[in-house]
């Protein structure tokens, strides 16, 4: 660098000096920017490609899959399906749903065995089993498809959704009594009914339908007036009675059931009852019923008529439809026939044998005598 002679530097020379040592400043920038965005793109990409995101993917993977999870873990040992909607859980906390523990009961009732949990063998009943409300709320929220509409829903809505909220619910014509025979979905029902072939039959093409109408609504007018008519009766008694369960004898599976003794009209009496198993001889497949028969344990001074009809007990689990019997007792003939309990639900009787007694209650009405 030249020297004026002086020791300073010349004007033009320094300021040449700095325009290159910007330069050189800018330089260095630029490259550092452009070092410094190649490096955030590199970070880009290395974060979209890194292993970081596949865990997330498996997490969503894992929760899609829980469902699946909790439907092997929460099913009932049994029938291996959800337990729907009151669960038990046998003394190793293994799950029963309470149709399933009905059954095994009602089952090892009829062949005088205990009943036994079907994985661990031990022994179960409504009395030696728990109810696990934390797996009852559990399997509510769960979802699961609409069996018409296929929409996932969770289970505890499932019936009002079926029979409320579903468009393609199956429903019949409004004019079904008259002799419709249509069947669609619910959203198809209000083009339906305005086209409705049924609707322009005249009064003539009525007449068989409204016949038929009026036979059903008779004969249960008719049953109603005369159980009326009998409660007016002057001797009419109710009687609370439970059934106790016995094996007429050792390694039989034939389970029999009988009251005891219990004073009526100034007679004595006694229920007994037997389960009773048809099979269906195009299925195969095999239902109970539970049989009985009133039993006049005194001799009748004279011949009488008694009507009787056979109620739900207080505190019973099984509601039955009244169906009124009459019967002429004398000397000679003291015992019923075997009459199937009128239950409402024909899976209601595996609770009725299920439980260890059954309630229930006989209304005796004495119709008339008949002396001798």
């Amino acid at each position: 660098m030249a020297d004026n002679g002086t020791g300073e530097q010349n004007p033009s020379e320094t300021a040449a000096s700095a325009t290159v040592a910007s330069d050189g400043n800018d330089n260095g920038n630029q490259q550092q920017r452009a070092t410094t965005v190649s490096r955030s793109k590199e970070n880009l990409e290395d974060e979209n490609s890194s292993p970081s995101k596949k865990p997330r993917l498996e997490v969503e993977k894992e929760e899609y899959n829980l469902e699946e999870r909790l439907n092997n873990i929460l099913r009932c040992s049994r029938c291996q399906d959800l337990p729907n909607p009151t669960v038990y859980q046998c003394a190793n906390g293994h799950l029963l749903c309470i149709g399933c523990l009905l059954e095994l009961s009602a089952e090892g009732r009829v062949l005088n065995t205990q009943a036994a949990c079907p994985q661990c063998d031990c022994a179960v009943s409504l009395r030696q089993c728990t109810r696990n409300l934390v797996i009852e709320k559990t399997v509510a929220e769960l979802p699961i498809a609409c069996p018409f509409c296929q929409k996932l829903i969770p289970r505890h809505e499932l019936c009002n959704h079926k029979t409320e909220q579903c468009l393609k619910r199956p429903v019949q014509c409004k004019y079904s009594s008259v002799g419709c025979d249509w069947v669609g979905e619910f959203r198809s029902l209000d083009a339906h009914e305005t086209f409705c072939p049924s609707q322009m039959k005249t009064g003539r093409d009525l007449i068989d339908s409204v016949q038929r109408m009026e036979e059903t609504k008779d004969r249960e007018m008719q049953m109603y007036k005369r159980l009326l008519e009998l409660l007016s009766c002057e001797k009419v008694e109710l009687i609370d009675f439970k059934l106790q369960p016995y094996h007429k004898e050792f390694g039989q599976n034939d389970l029999w059931y009988e009251s005891r003794t219990f004073a009526a009209h100034d007679l004595s009496w006694m229920v007994h009852a037997c389960v009773r198993c048809r099979q269906d001889p195009v299925t195969g497949s095999v239902t109970r019923c539970l049989g009985y028969k009133l039993m006049l344990r005194s001799k009748p001074p004279v011949r009488f008529q008694m009507s009787y009809m056979l109620v739900k007990g207080p505190g019973g689990m099984v509601i039955m439809d009244p169906m009124l019997y009459d019967f002429r007792f004398s000397e000679e003939d003291m015992e019923t026939p075997f009459r199937d309990a009128p239950c409402q639900d024909p899976s209601d009787m595996c609770a009725l044998l299920a439980a260890k007694s059954i309630h229930l209650r006989l209304a005796l009405m004495q119709a008339a005598q008949i002396i001798n």
